[in-house]
């Protein structure tokens, strides 16, 4: 049995189950990478939303000392324009809408240049935290139930200090990075101005099968094989014991690979 199914529906689907959960672990450790962006406009054309979503990246601060007081962090220069920016609204009010006077601004040729100037100057950075396993993340069964009458899962989150200082000093270079354009190439608009709480999820469900070689603190061994059930392998990143700061598709596809061997081997 190959369960496959994310760090959320996997662990749910296991306790529905039944199964032996000696270790305590099943469902524990949820991560997630907590995300957020500074984004401005450009002094000159940048011409978004050509090619990929990312531009390039800056990997320096995946690691370091600073690690003994916050979370790492990857940079992305996006290419997306706003896209994911809560202010991304306000590029088109901008040229649209006159709120002061509460009339439209602008239609037509002059409206569609207006959007032009202002669009094809967007530019994002957003950094991406590691998040720390948790023990307390994690996914249990609910009293509440679905259209199908099945358990929905209960989700207990909170973002520990650890990572509350990474999204800061995440800021503070994008800050740095804008403050120098602002002084070089005419960049303007750059917000949010200050660091605060608020963050995006990445979506990317990592943790809750977590794997060892120790079958009193973890779920599946390093094949992806469950320590309590030999005939019930688990694939995906809920099979990750800790996160770091890069997308986990790459890790996730070379541990499915190594578990389709491994499992081939038994049959």
């Amino acid at each position: 049995v190959v369960l496959a199914v994310n760090g959320i529906e996997t662990p749910k689907l296991w306790l529905l189950s039944n199964l032996d959960n000696t270790s305590d672990q099943v469902g524990r450790n949820l991560m997630d990478h907590l995300a957020n962006e500074v984004v401005g406009l450009f002094g000159q054309p940048l011409y978004p939303f050509r090619g990929p979503q990312s531009a390039l990246g800056i990997d320096t601060f995946r690691d370091g000392k600073f690690r003994g007081n916050n979370g790492a962090f990857r940079m992305t220069i996006g290419n997306d324009g706003w896209g994911r920016s809560e202010p991304v609204g306000l590029a088109l009010d901008h040229a649209l809408w006159d709120s002061d006077n509460k009339k439209i601004k602008k239609i037509g040729q002059p409206l569609q240049q207006a959007v032009q100037d202002r669009i094809t100057h967007q530019l994002r950075f957003s950094y991406s935290t590691e998040q720390l396993p948790d023990p307390d993340n994690r996914v249990t069964l609910s009293d509440e139930r679905d259209a199908l009458d099945v358990p929905r899962p209960r989700i207990t989150y909170r973002i520990d200090e650890y990572s509350k200082r990474a999204l800061a000093y995440g800021h503070s270079v994008a800050r740095r990075m804008w403050q120098h354009l602002q002084d070089t190439a005419r960049a303007t608009a750059v917000e949010p101005l200050q660091a605060d709480l608020r963050f995006l999820g990445a979506g990317h469900l990592m943790g809750t099968m977590r794997m060892g070689t120790d079958k009193s603190t973890s779920v599946v061994d390093a094949n992806g094989r469950s320590h309590d059930h030999p005939g019930v392998w688990v694939v995906g990143s809920s099979v990750f014991p800790t996160a770091g700061t890069a997308n986990p598709t790459l890790t996730l596809a070379a541990l499915t690979l190594r578990t389709a061997d491994a499992l081939a081997n038994t049959l």
